[in-house]
């Protein structure tokens, strides 16, 4: 009877040790997580986006003129791109723009102006002066990068860099690697570019203008 008594004690001794070691982890695993949680919060609250952020200015060698709706803003390091914000190098400058959702970049060349439209369905510039390089990833099915100016468009079908530059009358392409479908809105002509190709877009009629883009003074 002695030794049952004694083994029923240890079994319950065992038991009772057993289940404080499974409380302790228990409470050490949610503690760990709170402290978890509360320092993801805290990146976020101090790393977080702006709703609506596109891009970001990477570098700026020179002057960067924005506008945002009727404001004209000041650029700072890390400059957060916003769907409808148009940009304006001013003098010989250099401004390079980097997508956040993946590696496409632009780099806009001396007296480049340049709109973004909002990303649903794509990621839709509208170039209205001067010359960008775009450095474009490969795009989800279904949404390209188009590539706009008063009297053309260009859907980017394989990734590369692309040169786009409106002078004021057309528009010229060039494709250093890649693939763009052209499309001019005078009369819908579609043209395709290859790498290694260059295309130039004059507009039969100047009256068509599809896309006005509220351009800079």
């Amino acid at each position: 009877m002695s030794d049952g008594s004694m083994t029923f004690d240890d079994f319950s001794s065992s038991k009772n040790r057993q289940q404080r070691i499974t409380r302790v982890a228990v409470g050490a695993g949610i503690l760990l997580t709170l402290l978890l949680a509360y320092k993801l919060i805290r990146m976020e609250d101090k790393g977080g986006l702006p709703p609506g952020a596109l891009a970001t200015v990477e570098s700026l060698q020179g002057k960067l003129l924005i506008k945002r709706g009727a404001q004209i803003k000041t650029y700072e390091p890390g400059f957060m791109v916003m769907a409808g914000d148009a940009f304006q190098t001013i003098g010989d400058s250099m401004a390079v723009i980097s997508y956040l959702d993946d590696d496409t970049r632009i780099t806009l060349g001396t007296g480049a102006t340049l709109l973004f439209n909002g990303s649903e369905g794509g990621k839709r510039t509208n170039l209205s002066g001067g010359t960008a390089t775009f450095e474009v990833s490969q795009q989800p099915e279904g949404q390209p990068m188009v590539l706009a100016s008063y009297n053309a468009e260009a859907i980017v079908h394989l990734a590369g860099t692309i040169e786009q530059k409106y002078s004021g009358l057309a528009t010229y392409f060039t494709v250093k690697s890649g693939q763009l479908e052209v499309r001019r809105y005078s009369d819908g002509r579609i043209t395709r570019v290859d790498a290694g190709q260059s295309h130039t877009c004059w507009p039969e009629d100047m009256g068509v203008i599809k896309f006005n883009p509220d351009g800079l003074e």
